[in-house]
């Protein structure tokens, strides 16, 4: 084992923090501001020959340029970079207080619903936003996720990232770890933002039933499998968190990419509807309003059904029945011939086009939104879009960054529907165009949201840059929070 070293240029160097195949990270000082620093720096066992060096140096160099272009809350921030005295590279990133994902899941296996779920949604909006920013990691597995004591998720190591508007991986070359690996990635083909989201299915796997979703019986076995077979079932591995659930993790292991969730912030919203519709019970007895809304009617669909049961039982009146067949016939080709003539005519960017698509619930793909400027996107939010189309469209918002759209972002703090509101406060801490002040509005708004997670999220969003004011915010949260699932959260913030 090599020296630890002492300093390196500003940096007093306090330990070893942590190692990887090709680097050490070490906690340190800095010791012109004071502040605690993790410094990675390339192992001397690949200064050796030229071309290890060359090779080395260039995966290091990669993962400081796919850093330096992200400024996310969830993903590790690099601050400084350079070389040592002897010329071995490094750089430096913030020094986080915790411990890997990994170790977590070695110890909680598998993990509470509600804290898996709450992770898996930090990683899937870092995901979103790297994919933007054209960084794609390549590598996400729980040894390259940290969790600090607020439980709050940092996604690590992007020394396999690629950047998709370079070519610096060439075709062939297999990057990454094999049981998080997607199918496309093992043949050797160019990983893109699906190979993301497959290896957070795989993760989402691991945290939800405690196990991966192929048995581990070496390499050439495991690649086999991920390419051919089909993942290890719930019932086979003793979960009871229901098919739903197990549907929406198998889509997100799908051997095709296109079959995939396109995005994280889609492939959260379908394992919040799994865990719906698997009927899991999160919180003990205590249900969450939208998941006793969806019991209360379904409960009510039987005594429906009989209470008007005569009524369809009655013989039909024939001719009746053929007029308003007719009729419906002809108002279906009218409208079918109508939606072409409107497409056909009208501009997507038109206020009538924004209109018939928010009234119909058709939405924008991807590449529309990319299309629109700052104040027509904040025309197609100002209208009631589909959830898919919103969570798209929050990426957009947060490209452009300027007072229009960050108006649009606020609006949507508001929105009725729980998975968008909770996507616009999310969207919100990102957006340089929002003030401090109007965030803490939304927050302390947020604090007496319906939804538990919102309400769960804004306490310890307020509790991180004001805490003494944030503690008052909190007790009295306390005193009126009837949910024991978040009474319990915010006691443990209570100091």
């Amino acid at each position: 084992m090599s020296q630890i070293p002492k300093e390196i240029d500003k940096y007093k160097i306090l330990s070893i923090h942590g190692s990887g195949q090709a680097g050490t990270v070490y906690k340190a000082i800095d010791t012109e501001i004071d502040r605690e620093v993790a410094i990675k720096v390339l192992k001397a066992e690949f200064i050796g020959s030229q071309a290890v060096r060359a090779q080395a140096a260039e995966r290091f160099q990669r993962e400081i340029r796919a850093i330096g272009k992200l400024s996310h809350p969830n993903i590790i921030q690099i601050f400084d970079a350079g070389n040592t005295t002897q010329g071995i590279p490094y750089f430096v990133m913030n020094f986080i207080e915790g411990k890997g994902l990994d170790v977590v899941v070695s110890q909680d296996k598998p993990l509470d619903t509600l804290r898996a779920l709450l992770i898996l949604e930090q990683l899937a909006a870092a995901l979103d936003y790297a994919h933007s920013q054209d960084v794609i990691h390549r590598d996400i597995k729980p040894s390259n996720i940290i969790l600090d004591k607020e439980d709050k998720a940092y996604l690590l190591d992007f020394s396999t990232a690629i950047l998709t508007d370079t070519t610096l991986t060439p075709m062939g070359q297999v990057v990454g770890t094999p049981q998080y690996m997607a199918p496309e990635v093992i043949k050797g083909e160019r990983a893109g933002p699906r190979a993301d989201i497959y290896s957070l299915s795989v993760v989402a796997y691991q945290l939800f039933t405690g196990k991966k979703p192929y048995k581990n019986s070496g390499i050439a076995a495991t690649f086999s499998s991920i390419v051919n077979d089909s993942p290890l079932s719930f019932k086979e591995l003793e979960c009871s968190l229901g098919a739903g659930l197990e549907r929406v993790l198998r889509r997100g292991l799908a051997k095709n990419p296109q079959d995939r969730y396109a995005t994280g912030s889609e492939f959260i919203l379908a394992v919040r509807e799994g865990l719906e519709r698997s009927n899991a019970d999160l919180f003990g007895d205590q249900k969450s309003s939208d998941s006793g809304t969806y019991n209360t009617m379904t409960r009510s669909s039987g005594a429906f059904k009989t209470a008007t049961s005569g009524i369809y039982s009655r013989p039909p009146q024939r001719n009746l029945k053929k007029l308003f067949g007719i009729i419906a016939a002809f108002a279906v080709m009218a409208c079918v011939a109508a939606a072409f003539l409107f497409f056909l005519v009208f501009d997507f960017r038109s206020n009538l086009a924004i209109w018939f698509r928010g009234a119909f619930h058709v939405g924008f793909s991807q590449s529309e939104l990319s299309k629109l400027n700052s104040e027509d996107l904040a025309r197609v939010f100002s209208s009631k879009m589909p959830e898919r189309t919103t969570a798209i469209g929050l990426v957009e918002l947060l490209k452009r960054d300027n007072p229009t759209t960050a108006t649009a972002i606020l609006n949507l703090t508001k929105s009725s529907s729980v998975f968008i509101r909770s996507e616009a406060i999310k969207a919100m801490l990102l957006s340089t165009s929002i003030s401090e002040a109007q965030r803490l509005e939304i927050f302390q708004n947020a604090l007496h949201d319906e939804d538990r997670f919102i309400r769960i999220f804004a306490a310890f969003e307020l509790l991180r840059p004001k805490a003494k004011e944030a503690q008052d915010l909190i007790k009295k949260q306390r005193a009126i929070e009837s949910d024991p699932m978040v009474v319990r959260v915010l006691e443990g913030m209570i100091k």
